[in-house]
């Protein structure tokens, strides 16, 4: 089944915000503290959760944590779907 345009962008803002947390050995609770939210915000984000549709503020805090342009987020992203409180795989 396609993913849908929406379904798409979320997972790459999703995979995009996940690679650049842990680029900086963050936890998502560290992220979460840093972007005045909490850990299951940053979760959400991350898992491209529908019911985390991240807000425009949110993304723009993020991006400006990371130093990069909102649009990076947005950028396409390889990534890897993983259940809530599961580990990278080891490759």
């Amino acid at each position: 089944m396609a993913l849908s345009r929406i379904e798409t962008i979320l997972r790459y803002i999703g995979a995009n915000v996940r690679r650049l947390r842990e680029e900086r050995g963050w936890s998502q609770a560290e992220l979460g503290e840093k972007a005045g939210t909490n850990r299951r915000t940053i979760q959400q984000l991350e898992l491209a959760d529908a019911d985390g549709n991240p807000g425009l503020r949110l993304l723009i805090t993020i991006s400006g944590l990371f130093r990069v342009e909102l649009t990076d987020l947005f950028a396409p992203a390889t990534f890897e779907r993983r259940d809530a409180g599961r580990p990278p795989s080891k490759k």
